[in-house]
């Protein structure tokens, strides 16, 4: 269930009576019978989610909508109307009073929970795409964490890039994206050591070979994902040291055959780097720096890009003096206008239509009046047959169907199980378009696979918000699986010169999950650590590569200089508010600490420690004992527990050595499974 309840409001005892009945099973629930006391329970509960009548004596529905929309505490509340048929004609007022959907009465059982399922998804769509920026940016800055390099410079390097590819003729959807990855071009450099990376002078031969390296492990590091995002900023890191004459690095490339976004990246990079003021230099004259690379154009520069720059010069300016004004105003070292182009780039990243809209009717009025609401933002593709739109739907993979269910020649319904059953189609969310006289058989239609339902005569503002609606559901799946193989990069970059592999750090990430739900958390808190426990050594990062790779003993202050690594991770971490980089960056910090109060950073004994970090510290003990690894062989499992049973009241926690007793066949199954599993990444 959610932490938060569904808030369900009216005035009729019998209508909030039959609500209960339908979602009760699946959801807490709270009930206000009036527009006040829905205010004011929303404002002491913040429910996630709020059913709201229209018709009520003291406050209609309307206004209580619009007062919570004013209310910062409850703005983000959505709102869905539950409201006669008769007055769906007035969608618009809902609408602009800040409603995200309605529920028509007399409601309809599976309609109901779908709705309530897809706007709760939302809302954690809305987390997670927050918690998707934060990973980015993370990636981001914990290639620089070891050199001078700000997250000022990281960022606005970016938008110079993405108003270079503007000025190349790059599609709206291919700047933003530009954006975002140009900003990991040097992810590698976590691989680089620091005494390098802040030398004052020039490298000599020997370091300035192992800089080089830092093109190829950010590519591997990058190259780990499928997505686009990733896929492009592994490319970048890759090549973006690459010159036009051949003489760059890693692999010699020259002209075309370097890919274009790093040719632009390399511009904006040496734009930014010429025209900032860093530790060890002072801003160059601008006249300097546009000489400079008019001077490398046809050796280090694409001369075409060096063209576009200066025609795009003066926008580049307005960039760097509004950068210039956030850094003489703020505090944050550039954050909060970071922040700001964060959200922009993001909003519009949510928001790139993955595909076309498909609208099956045999009428061709509905088809008209349907094309006439949303072709202004979306592409649209029509059928006027069964048969039509399976070949469509398989030639052209549309992101979403509105599906009329009369048809002359297969039925809607029999289309609808069509799509669900090819691989090529099943995922395709279909909304079925319906006459009033069909509300029936709405349990039919969900059997069959559809996601949700518009009725005829439709209204063009429940058209848009059902479309957007299930449309951004469709981008929370993609963006999931982003997320994912974020926190893995990050992962993978703490330990990129240590034996441990991704392999080891998620299946102690599933040790702990397990070790978590015997312990008695939520599936959901579990799910959150399982995502987070691999992060417990991102401060590995800030630590010299020398010294994790010290066969034996650590010297006194050598060991000094490794405990750090916990403050470094939560620093890395802890930059995000969103819940699983809160967990996360609690992991790092506490990891270490051990239950008789002789661990570090703090010394915290007993319960004092984080749960999470005890429960880590468990997890990351039974992974190393019992799963091999490039310095030792799997210890025997009766081996393993007895150091474990031995360690409890003094470096782990009883309750939780307990604990770990009664999931063990759990856990030895996973060992089982990850097994000879051998490379990054987690089991399918």
């Amino acid at each position: 269930m959610l932490p938060d309840p569904i808030l369900i409001v009216d005035d009729e005892p019998v209508n909030l009576a039959i609500l209960r009945e339908i979602l009760a099973p699946d959801y807490r629930l709270m009930f206000a019978c009036g527009g006040v006391e829905a205010l004011s329970l929303a404002l002491q509960h913040h429910p996630a989610l709020i059913l709201l009548d229209i018709q009520m004596p003291e406050m209609d529905g309307y206004a209580v909508c619009r007062a919570l929309k004013a209310d910062p505490q409850t703005a983000g509340i959505p709102v869905i109307f539950v409201t006669a048929l008769s007055d769906l004609a007035d969608e618009g007022i809902g609408f602009a009073a800040g409603c995200v959907d309605y529920l028509s009465k007399p409601v309809a059982a599976e309609i109901v929970r779908a709705r309530v399922r897809n706007h709760l998804s939302l809302v954690q769509a809305t987390a997670l795409e927050a918690s998707w920026r934060d990973a980015v940016v993370m990636l981001a800055r914990a290639g620089h964490y070891n050199d001078s390099d700000t997250d000022t410079h990281i960022w606005r390097m970016a938008a110079f890039a993405r108003q270079l590819a503007a000025a190349r003729h790059w599609s709206r959807a291919r700047c933003e994206l530009l954006e975002l990855a140009a900003a990991m071009h040097d992810t590698g450099k976590i691989g680089i050591p620091g005494t390098i990376l802040r030398k004052p002078g020039a490298l000599d031969a020997r370091q300035w070979a192992v800089m080089q390296g830092h093109s190829v492990a950010g590519f591997e590091i990058l190259s780990g994902s499928a997505a686009p995002l990733f896929q492009l900023a592994a490319e970048i890191a890759l090549y973006h040291h690459e010159q036009w004459d051949g003489s760059g690095y890693p692999q010699g490339l020259r002209g075309e055959a370097i890919p274009e976004s790093a040719r632009i990246v390399a511009v904006a990079d040496v734009f930014d780097a010429l025209t900032m003021t860093r530790p060890y230099k002072e801003a160059w004259p601008l006249e300097r720096v546009v000489a400079t690379l008019h001077a490398g154009a046809g050796t280090h520069f694409d001369p075409s890009v060096i063209a576009a720059f200066t025609a795009c010069l003066p926008q580049l300016l307005e960039l760097k003096a509004e950068w210039d004004q956030h850094d003489a105003l703020a505090q944050d070292g550039g954050r909060t206008a970071m922040t700001k182009q964060l959200d922009r780039i993001a909003t519009a990243h949510h928001l790139k239509m993955p595909g076309p809209i498909l609208i099956v009717d045999d009428d061709r009025l509905t088809r008209g009046v349907l094309g006439h609401i949303l072709e202004r933002d979306y592409h649209l593709l029509f059928a006027r047959s069964g048969a039509e739109a399976l070949a469509l739907a398989s030639s052209d993979h549309p992101a979403l169907i509105l599906l009329d269910i009369q048809l002359p020649d297969l039925d809607g319904y029999a289309v609808c199980r069509a799509l669900k059953a090819n691989p090529q189609t099943a995922a395709i969310a279909v909304i079925f378009v319906t006459a009033l006289s069909d509300r029936g058989h709405e349990a039919s239609g969900f059997a069959a696979g559809c996601v949700d339902y518009l009725t005829k005569p439709v209204a063009a503002g429940i058209v848009r918000a059902r479309v957007r609606t299930h449309l951004s559901l469709v981008h929370t799946g993609e963006l999931e699986k982003s997320r994912r193989e974020a926190i893995d990069m990050i992962a993978k970059a703490a330990h990129y010169h240590d034996p441990d592999t991704g392999t080891q750090l998620w299946r102690m990430a599933a040790v702990a999950r397990q070790l978590a739900a015997a312990a008695g958390w939520s599936e959901a808190r579990c799910e959150l650590l399982e995502l987070a426990a691999p992060l417990h050594d991102t401060g590995m990062i800030g630590i010299p590569d020398v010294m994790r790779r010290t066969p034996g003993e650590l010297e006194p202050e050598e060991l000094t200089a490794m405990k750090t690594h916990c403050g470094i991770g939560f620093e890395i971490l802890s930059y995000s508010d969103a819940p699983l980089f809160q967990l996360a960056a609690e992991i790092a910090l506490y990891h270490h600490e051990r239950w008789d109060g002789s661990g570090y950073l703090m010394g915290l004994a007993g319960e004092a420690i984080p749960q999470a970090a005890r429960i880590v510290a468990i997890a990351d003990a039974v992974a190393a004992l019992t799963m091999s690894g490039p310095d030792q062989a799997a210890w025997p499992v009766e081996r393993a527990l007895a150091t474990l049973r031995a360690g409890a009241g003094k470096q782990f926690d009883p309750a939780l050595i307990a604990a770990l007793e009664t999931c063990l066949p759990r856990i030895l199954e996973i060992k089982a499974a990850w097994g000879e599993r051998e490379g990054p990444g987690r089991p399918s």
